[in-house]
């Protein structure tokens, strides 16, 4: 049914993990840079502080979600079309962002790739990680609807 505790802790953990990788991204960075100039982060910093406030909200819905299923017992056709919404809401700001080059930040490749390869290696990211949000978002919405399914 997926209405299950453990289920619930997943969900929680799995939000309270990705707020924490978004923060210590843009905080403390993923890859360390010499000559004292800080560490670059993965993600765009111009995505700071409306795109990335506008997220955790929808993750603090997505909380929100797992607990209201988590209370009902069981997933309905009303929380699988919030949840289908909320993928929506996610997914198409990001597809967008990531394919006007303002998701992933432009300095990160080539301060970890050597130049020559930098531009086939963000290419070859940037649609990994377009296919990546895109099959997330889908399946997500297809489980929460097996999911009601089910529980009817």
């Amino acid at each position: 049914r997926g209405a299950g505790f453990g289920e619930l802790i997943a969900s929680l953990v799995f939000l309270a993990v990705a707020a924490g990788a978004i923060l210590w991204d843009h905080f403390i960075g993923f890859v360390p840079t010499t000559a004292g100039e800080g560490p670059v982060s993965f993600l765009d910093p111009g995505l700071w502080p409306w795109w990335i406030a506008g997220l955790f909200a929808l993750m603090a819905v997505e909380a929100a979600l797992a607990i209201w299923v988590y209370a009902r017992g069981r997933w309905t056709y009303g929380s699988a079309a919030v949840n289908l919404g909320l993928n929506v809401l996610i997914a198409v700001p990001a597809v967008w962002l990531l394919l006007q080059g303002r998701l992933i930040n432009p300095e990160f490749f080539p301060t970890v790739i050597p130049a020559d390869s930098a531009d086939t290696v963000a290419g070859v990211m940037t649609a990994v990680t377009g296919f990546g949000i895109v099959a997330i978002a889908v399946w997500d919405s297809i489980d929460g609807y097996l999911k009601a399914r089910r529980a009817r």
